[in-house]
């Protein structure tokens, strides 16, 4: 199922790894927040404080947790060769 806010997100270009990874994480962090903290962390799996600090400007989320939180708030991260 799509989100309505994927609907209207552009493409994320990470051409440079640290401001592209911040950017991402900013972009998700702002959707979590149009959802709800509470109810993306409790879809998610994980507790409160921690999506906030996985999606913190300091945050250095791993893999399951960004699969966690795309899925809890209907996006789907894809990576392409440029």
């Amino acid at each position: 199922m799509r989100s309505p806010l994927s609907s209207h997100l552009p493409l994320v270009p990470l051409a440079s790894p640290v401001p592209g990874v911040r950017v991402l994480l900013i972009t998700l962090r702002h959707l979590a927040q149009a959802q709800g903290i509470a109810k993306v962390a409790k879809a998610a799996g994980i507790e409160r404080e921690s999506l906030y600090r996985a999606l913190s400007d300091r945050g250095n989320p791993r893999r399951p947790t960004l699969v966690a939180v795309t899925k809890a708030i209907g996006v789907r991260l894809t990576v392409e060769a440029g």
